[in-house]
C-alpha cells in the first residue's frame, strides 16, 4: 500500500461528486479503507478510499475513447483526448495538467478515473458508487 504514498489523486466529499480538489496522498491507512491527503493550501484531511480518484492507466483510458466514442459527450471526449495525450507525454507537470483539467471537469474525470477502493480491491459502498454514476450521465 505504500506504493500509494505521493500520488496525485482528485478528491471529493461524499453528496459532492462535482466538487473536486487535487491532492496528494500523504498516508494511506493500513486496511485501504481510507487515506490523508495533501491539498494545496497544505490541509490534510481524511477519505474514505472511494472518494479519491486515480487515472486510469493510459492504454486503458485510449482503449475506452475508442470504444465508447459515440457515448461520450463532445466536450467530455475533448478533455479525455487531451488527458490521454497528456499521459502519454508523461512526466510530472503533464500528470499535474491532465488532473487539473480533470478536476475542471468533473464529468470527463469520471471517465477518466478510477477510486482507490477499485484499484486496491476494497468493495465500495453502493451509494457512493451510484453518486459517481450519476455524475457521467
Amino acid at each position: 500500500m505504500e506504493q500509494y504514498n505521493g500520488t496525485l489523486v482528485l478528491t471529493f466529499l461524499s453528496g459532492e461528486p462535482e466538487k473536486l480538489r487535487l491532492g496528494l496522498i500523504s498516508l494511506l491507512a493500513a486496511d485501504g479503507a481510507s487515506a490523508r491527503v495533501t491539498h494545496g493550501d497544505l490541509s490534510m484531511p481524511s477519505y474514505p478510499a472511494a472518494n479519491l480518484l486515480m487515472l486510469k492507466e493510459k492504454g486503458s483510458l485510449y482503449q475506452q475513447l475508442l470504444t465508447d466514442t459515440a457515448k461520450i459527450n463532445m466536450e467530455d471526449f475533448k478533455v479525455l483526448l487531451r488527458v490521454n495525450m497528456l499521459q502519454e507525454r508523461g512526466g510530472v507537470s503533464a500528470i499535474m495538467e491532465a488532473m487539473e483539467l480533470l478536476r475542471k471537469n468533473p464529468s470527463a474525470a469520471m471517465i477518466a478515473t478510477t477510486s482507490l477502493s477499485e484499484k486496491i480491491g476494497i468493495r465500495e459502498d453502493l451509494a457512493t458508487q451510484v453518486k459517481r454514476e450519476g455524475v457521467t450521465r
